[in-house]
């Protein structure tokens, strides 16, 4: 991977986190409802989702440089990342749990947006793993 497109996947990653990290302020503060289905409203998820962007959009810089210590923020962020998608599955899980096995009531699943993100960061670690090992030597 070059350093031409670690700027590109950093800008693109970091954009989207800090977006996501102003929709759950939004949210959090009555401004956007959060009864949109991706939306929690929690001030420290979009404290964390704020955080990440940031740790990318700090490689775009280097990237731009051609300096090949910016990939670490492109695996630092895609690592957070994944650390969100751990924490949105075992929410979705808890959720399940809590409603249809304690209450005993029907569940209808509530995807928030950090799973997604998380996710998204799952699909593009494996590619940039590939690569970064292919470059490194």
């Amino acid at each position: 991977m070059n350093t031409k497109n670690t700027g590109i996947t950093c800008a693109v990653l970091g954009t989207t986190f800090l977006l996501a990290g102003v929709a759950e302020m939004l949210a959090f503060a009555g401004a956007v409802t959060s009864e949109a289905p991706t939306l929690s409203g929690d001030f420290f998820t979009g404290f964390v989702l704020l955080t990440i962007g940031a740790v990318f959009l700090t490689g775009v810089p280097k990237a731009r440089k051609g300096e090949s210590r910016s990939v670490a923020y492109l695996y630092s962020g895609l690592l957070l990342g994944l650390g969100l998608l751990a924490v949105g599955a075992f929410y979705t899980l808890a959720d399940f749990v809590g409603t249809a096995v304690v209450e005993g009531q029907p569940w209808s699943p509530r995807v928030p947006l950090y799973l997604l993100l998380g996710v998204v960061s799952g699909l593009i670690y494996i590619p940039v793993r590939k690569g970064v090992r292919e470059w490194t030597g």
